[in-house]
């Protein structure tokens, strides 16, 4: 999905521009590893990626505010 995103980005693809592409571009299919004969994924699994990222980010913001307990 990491890669998906890259193309993403690069290509200034929408959710749905991307879920064209990898389902009908054979060279973004292969970047990303889907089997040639094998259909995408929903766009929405687009969505649900960068939303676990960013859930990830702000936790990881979270641990680091806290003060570090180190024991003797």
């Amino acid at each position: 999905m990491f890669r998906s995103a890259i193309v993403q980005y690069m290509n200034d693809y929408s959710d749905r521009d991307m879920e064209e592409a990898a389902r009908y571009n054979l060279i973004i299919k292969w970047f990303i590893g889907i089997p040639v004969e094998d259909s995408s994924y929903d766009h929405s699994a687009l969505g649900d990626f960068r939303d676990r990222i960013l859930e990830i980010q702000i936790r990881g913001t979270k641990l680091r505010g806290f003060p570090t307990i180190s024991t003797y």
